[in-house]
């Protein structure tokens, strides 16, 4: 009799890598996560590595600035893990010969140590040759702006950017094949856009050339390829894809490229530009000739990184330093009770001072008339920010019902991008011709 154990641990030395295990614990998912505290609690912690997300909407809609807030988060994550890591190691490294040349040592930790001592040094030589993982940005839009990337926190000169032009979509995505499969260094992948690149079948011929199928047969292939190699080398791959407005009456828009994109994807984030507001915080309307920044809304069309229970939310862009951390984590603060709203009046909740609420060193209540008198305060004084922010995450990472988004909040995700209404229609029956039935609401294609 062959158990399954054995079977198992032929197939794992006939791939010379450990593919199978008895467990689910192993799959520890990991992120990278966005500045917006908002963007983070409905994703549950980012954007997953090893996997493929999409990033879509409208024109000006705020993905390719969300795609790279990510690529900012992603150089501190990686440079912090490269830090540990080496760390680690070297800790690991020097134990094992403190070991060896303790008289006192026994001899099975004497053994172990011998053992393990080559093993570390190589680990060690590996990580200090790969050095930090690195971020491609494809930019086939050729529309990356330094400057604005600059705002938002990048550094700029640590990042590839592939600009090609004049190339075909198979050449091109054979280039992000290129770099997930060859280098072994790269931590995250941006494609800006998937939309605008040109099949060959097409490329170069006239206007009156027509196809069918467009990008899908190619991009079909490059997910099939693409996905395994991101699972394996655990890189991220963002795709950002435009919107086209649909030819079906109860979809509002659909995203080009087949259903192969969508299938392979772990997360879909569906972008819309929301009011602007002016230097005081203030929403106001889309005439207002000199607006500070805007609210991105967002919603999660489909994950498979978590529950499906979060599906909307939004940030604030400051058109001058980018994401606006404070401006986001004060509604949340007020849902979960960190923030103390009576009227006009705001004030920080403290269960461990006397009062219930943080106060100065004089024992006054520390309160504000006004959210962005609120705001200021949290913007200059890091430790009250720090405060408010720990206890927030706290309790949303402990109680997902916390923070739910009701129905009205939810429908104005759409009502405010670019001020288009919800489009309702009645019930209807079946039609004898078999046409199909009414939706209550129009949804989106994807």
């Amino acid at each position: 009799m062959v158990g399954l154990d054995s079977v198992m641990e032929k197939m794992n030395k006939d791939f010379k890598e450990t593919v199978g295990v008895k467990g689910l614990g192993h799959l520890e998912l990991k992120r990278i996560p966005f500045t917006s505290p908002r963007l983070n609690y409905i994703t549950y912690g980012g954007v997953p590595r090893g996997r493929l997300t999409m990033f879509a909407g409208k024109e000006s809609s705020g993905k390719s600035t969300t795609a790279l807030d990510i690529v900012k988060n992603a150089q501190i994550t990686f440079r912090q893990e490269y830090a540990d890591e080496l760390a680690d190691l070297k800790k690991q490294i020097k134990a094992a010969e403190k070991i060896l040349e303790d008289k006192s040592s026994k001899k099975g930790a004497k053994d172990e140590a011998k053992k393990a001592l080559p093993e570390l040094k190589e680990k060690l030589s590996y990580l200090e040759k790969r050095g930090v993982l690195q971020i491609v940005y494809f930019d086939a839009e050729g529309t990356i702006d330094k400057d604005w990337a600059k705002k938002l926190g990048v550094d700029v000169e640590d990042v590839w950017i592939v600009q090609l032009h004049q190339q075909t979509a198979e050449q091109f995505l054979d280039q992000v094949l290129r770099v997930v499969r060859d280098a072994d260094n790269v931590g995250l992948v941006i494609i800006d856009s998937i939309a605008v690149l040109v099949p060959q079948l097409v490329h170069g011929e006239s206007l009156e050339q027509k196809s069918m199928g467009g990008n899908a047969a190619v991009v079909t292939m490059f997910c099939n390829e693409v996905c395994p190699l991101l699972g394996k080398k655990n890189i991220c791959m963002v795709a950002i894809q435009q919107v086209r407005d649909s030819m079906n009456p109860y979809a509002e828009f659909t995203i080009p490229g087949g259903n192969a994109l969508k299938l392979a994807c772990s997360l879909i984030m569906i972008f819309q530009k929301g009011k602007f507001f002016d230097a005081a915080g203030n929403e106001q309307k889309n005439s207002f000739e000199t607006p500070q920044g805007n609210q991105i809304w967002c919603r999660i069309q489909k994950t498979k990184i978590s529950k499906c229970d979060r599906r909307c939310g939004f940030y604030s862009l400051n058109y001058d330093y980018g994401v606006d951390v404070v401006a986001d984590l004060i509604p949340m603060a007020i849902d979960t009770g960190v923030i103390a709203k009576a009227g006009s009046w705001f004030s920080i909740v403290s269960p461990s001072d006397p009062t219930g609420y943080m106060t100065y060193e004089d024992g006054e209540i520390v309160k504000f008339q006004g959210q962005t008198n609120m705001m200021q305060f949290l913007r200059e004084t890091p430790e009250a920010y720090n405060f408010v922010e720990r206890r927030v995450m706290a309790i949303v990472s402990g109680n997902s019902d916390v923070l739910a988004i009701d129905a009205e909040t939810d429908a104005k995700a759409l009502q405010e991008a670019n001020d288009v209404d919800v489009i309702t229609v009645e019930d209807e029956k079946p039609a004898k011709d078999g046409q199909y039935e009414a939706p209550d609401e129009i949804p989106m294609e994807v």
